[in-house]
């Protein structure tokens, strides 16, 4: 059983909460939310790991523009959506090259399923592929350092890589007998 998604909410108005709430619900989504209106508010909601932020883009004393600059600020890689009435093309444009994954407007919130699924879906791959290039890395090291001499060959038997133990063990360099 998987666990639910931790979205975060950056919103000041409850009733568009509500609505972005109901089309997530709509969408099948399994998640668990909180809505905060504040800096510091949000500051607290990125410690406790959220898999996904929904940011208005105008808040009274608050921003998406600052929500994603914090963020971003920490280090944090967390699926970044804008939810909002009042932004313009450039605006999320500017905001997309900043890092956000998209943007929706509350007016054409049928579009918001596949803008999380996608931002989801994107994030998923970016995991899978830090991972990826950790096992190749320590795949690397491995074959490096090895004691043993290790040969990698092709699937018709070409030897395409040789270690260093290898090399020591045979006397033939790498060049030689690639």
């Amino acid at each position: 059983m998987t666990q639910p998604l931790r979205v975060v909410l950056v919103e000041d108005r409850p009733s568009d909460a509500e609505l972005i709430v109901l089309r997530l619900e709509e969408e099948g989504l399994d998640f668990e939310w909180s809505v905060v209106d504040t800096e510091a508010a949000y500051l607290a909601a990125l410690d406790a790991a959220p898999h996904l932020i929904l940011s208005d883009w105008n808040l009274p004393g608050f921003s998406g523009l600052r929500a994603l600059e914090l963020m971003r600020d920490r280090g944090l890689e967390i699926p970044f959506v804008i939810v909002s009435g009042t932004i313009g093309e450039e605006a999320a444009v500017d905001a997309i090259h900043r890092g956000a994954d998209d943007y929706v407007l509350k007016d054409r919130l049928g579009r918001l399923g596949s803008a999380v699924n996608g931002a989801l879906e994107r994030k998923r791959l970016q995991d899978q592929q830090l991972r990826t290039e950790a096992e190749l890395k320590l795949a690397a090291t491995v074959f490096a350092s090895s004691a043993e001499g290790v040969t990698i060959t092709d699937p018709a038997g070409t030897i395409v890589a040789v270690n260093a133990a290898f090399t020591r063990i045979t006397g033939y360099d790498e060049a030689e007998v690639l």
